[in-house]
């Protein structure tokens, strides 16, 4: 074999490497941001629901049970465009916030005696952008 013939075949073989290479990296890259990499995760950055383990169930005359629901985490598109009159600005500031959510209930475990045990919560059952509402969310006064 001449040396131009195994200059051309190993340039074939790195050539193929590097396609099987960027071959598998895209199938991990398309495995994680569908969300199917086998973690209880979501791997994108919308607004999802997703479980919490760390809320805080607290209840006068109960001492903190800490819980896990599903809560909403991720992100919602806003902007803020400057005017040059009154109110000087437009602007869209989404949160990422309930779509539909449930009412549940657990027992806590270390209540005094005489104090209803039942603690109350919130579970999201799905999640969207919306704008802040005073009704369901403390909005730390973006309205």
């Amino acid at each position: 074999m001449t040396m131009p013939q195994q200059i051309l075949l190993e340039w074939r073989k790195t050539t193929v490497l590097c396609s099987v290479f960027c071959i598998i990296l895209a199938a991990c890259f398309v495995c994680v941001s569908s969300g199917r990499s086998g973690g209880s995760r979501v791997a994108s950055l919308d607004c999802n629901v997703r479980w919490f383990l760390q809320h805080e169930a607290k209840k006068l005359g109960c001492r903190t049970q800490t819980i896990g629901l599903n809560a909403c985490f991720g992100r919602c598109d806003t902007y803020q465009v400057p005017i040059l009159e009154p109110p000087y600005k437009t602007s869209n500031h989404d949160m990422c916030s309930y779509g539909a959510m449930e009412y549940k209930s657990v027992e806590l475990d270390d209540c005094d005696v005489g104090v209803n045990r039942t603690y109350v919560y919130v579970n999201a059952l799905s999640c969207r952008c919306r704008q802040c509402s005073t009704y369901d969310t403390h909005c730390l006064g973006v309205h």
